[in-house]
């Protein structure tokens, strides 16, 4: 057999049952130029794995992207979290405050309002031995001393026992009132009845004024 019924039976023998030429091809000279199912096999094998390749980062990509927002989600659920609680401290914070504020309040108003009537029944005692110590002066009864310093001990208390800011008006008020009873008495011990009367006349102008601010204050 020739070589070219020989290379031409090889090439024969090398068809599949398609049809398709599965064996080498040759130059004029008997030389193989390429092998078409070895190059077209591994073209495939790199088709399959660089699209197998671009599925793995495809899914890489996607499994990252998913473990990144799931974090997030979870970083974001934590600060809702901590806001929550911080709200919820805050309005905690703000009710033991307000109740705290209204309990102080309460308990001003009740001391405002005990003061007040403690002042209201200061105020009629206070008037009324002054006004009796003034009498028994200008009828020359002997015992105005004693009367004298128990109204200035009344005064004295109610300066005490006070601790708002028109109580203690009130209070110097009196005192300047019991200053000029004091007076009076002073000036009747030496015989001066003139200087006596002023000082009792003055203490008509204190006790008129004390009865506008005590009626002001308790209208």
């Amino acid at each position: 057999m020739s070589n070219e019924n020989y290379n031409r039976q090889d090439r024969m023998n090398n068809y599949d049952e398609n049809g398709r030429y599965i064996g080498p091809l040759y130059d004029q000279n008997g030389k193989e130029i390429r092998n078409h199912v070895y190059e077209d096999e591994h073209r495939d094998d790199q088709y399959r794995n660089y699209n197998q390749y671009e599925r793995d980062e495809k899914l890489k990509r996607e499994w990252e992207l998913e473990k990144e927002n799931e974090k997030h989600k979870k970083q974001r659920n934590v600060w809702i979290v901590i806001g929550v609680i911080v709200l919820i401290a805050a309005i905690i914070f703000a009710m033991k405050a307000f109740a705290t504020h209204n309990e102080a309040q309460q308990a001003n108003n009740q001391q405002q309002q005990t003061e007040d009537a403690y002042v209201q029944q200061q105020d009629k005692e206070i008037q009324d031995q002054i006004n009796q110590a003034k009498n028994d002066m200008k009828n020359d009864n002997a015992d105005t001393r004693s009367q004298v310093d128990s109204v200035q001990q009344k005064v004295d208390n109610l300066d005490k026992n006070t601790q708002s800011e028109d109580a203690n008006k009130v209070a110097d008020k009196y005192d300047d009132a019991a200053k000029k009873l004091e007076e009076a008495q002073d000036a009747k011990e030496n015989g001066n009845e003139k200087k006596m009367n002023q000082a009792l006349d003055a203490i008509n102008d204190k006790i008129d004024a004390l009865k506008r601010q005590i009626d002001k204050l308790f209208k």
